[in-house]
């Protein structure tokens, strides 16, 4: 509710307000504010080059005679600081914002896995 009593004094709107819990959304559809999504270089998945990959790794295993021990699943999860927000506030006619970047500092941890038949 401290956010509402500060929006109230930075837009200089006039005449009390009763804060309460669901102001922010009501605000929003009153004043013609909307939250949208920040959108960086939209990429699309590439079906066809997931399908290639499948097929030029299966290729690879055959040929190395690979066994399912010798295959590993690897995944990474990230953790990032300084991010900016994904969402932001913006008027009703206006478009989301275009050209954020993610930020790059982030610390990487690689977790990886191997079949193991019992």
């Amino acid at each position: 509710m401290s956010q509402a009593r500060r929006y109230h004094d930075e837009l200089k709107i006039q005449g009390s307000c009763a804060y309460s819990i669901g102001w922010y959304q009501k605000f929003q559809r009153r004043n013609g504010i909307k939250t949208v999504k920040n959108c960086g270089d939209r990429g699309s998945a590439v079906h066809e080059a997931a399908k290639e990959f499948v097929e030029e790794f299966s290729r690879i295993i055959a040929y190395e005679k690979l066994s399912p021990e010798q295959v590993y699943n690897a995944d990474e999860t990230s953790l990032f600081w300084r991010y900016c927000p994904r969402r932001t506030v913006t008027t009703s006619d206006e478009i989301a914002p275009t050209g954020v970047k993610d930020a790059k500092e982030r610390i990487s941890v690689r977790q990886r896995s191997r079949h193991i038949q019992m």
